[in-house]
């Protein structure tokens, strides 16, 4: 008798733990993600010493223009869009369509240099004097077998740590004043849409619906279990 509790025992608990291991497999590269992002945005950071993300801003044209990313500098106001991407990159500066090769396979998208142009543009006519400049990070793994375009940047261009120095004070008076113009103008948008996003983080939401059957089942499979072994007559 007590041979056969042990066997259903180890049944009911071993096939739950498989269960719970494959949902955990399931949900590693979604963490191992997180966790990357976590790391980038730590470095953007170290690009200035302040930073407003994803907001609208008159655009001067009785419109409003998105921006994702604006950072305050010692060189003046930053644009910065990220864009996820794996694989080989090839584009220019003037180029309508860039392509993007992961395993043989291309994948074509718009110039993403040309939305930065907008921005910048429209945010320079609400702060004459003051430079601002834009670039597009690429935050996947990715390369550009024949070279970067001007104003593409990779992660390997970001700061490795932290400024030794206080860049606070080396802020221009007038850069400072205009940072507090475009933070009063910008109004934040919830649950924007990344650049690259559907390509980098295709499939994830496939693995995370699995990982949670996987979950659920491990749980229903160890409850039914230990219901009908305390049920049994000879248990």
């Amino acid at each position: 008798m007590l041979s056969r509790n042990l066997i259903e025992l180890a049944l009911t608990w071993g096939t739950g733990l498989v269960l719970l291991s494959a949902a955990l497999l399931l949900l590693q590269p979604a963490w191992r993600r997180r966790a990357a992002r976590r790391r980038i945005e730590r470095r953007i950071g170290w690009m200035g010493t302040q930073q407003l993300r994803n907001v609208l801003i008159d655009d001067g044209m009785e419109g409003k223009v998105f921006v994702e990313r604006l950072l305050l500098t010692t060189e003046g106001v930053r644009v910065l869009v990220q864009n996820w991407r794996n694989g080989n990159i090839f584009g220019g500066h003037n180029i309508d369509v860039w392509a993007q090769v992961v395993d043989k396979r291309t994948r074509r998208f718009p110039n993403p240099l040309y939305g930065v142009i907008d921005v910048v543009a429209s945010l320079r006519a609400h702060v004459p004097g003051v430079p601002v400049f834009g670039d597009v990070l690429f935050a996947g793994d990715c390369d550009f077998p024949k070279g970067k375009p001007e104003n593409v940047i990779t992660l390997d261009d970001l700061p490795g740590g932290a400024p030794d120095v206080d860049d606070q004070v080396l802020v221009s008076a007038t850069a400072a004043a205009a940072w507090e113009k475009l933070s009063a103008m910008a109004e934040p948008v919830t649950n924007p849409v990344l650049l690259g996003d559907e390509g980098e983080g295709g499939g994830q939401g496939g693995r995370i619906g699995a990982a949670a059957a996987s979950f659920v089942a491990a749980l229903v499979w160890i409850a039914w279990r230990l219901w009908t072994m305390r049920a049994a007559p000879h248990l």
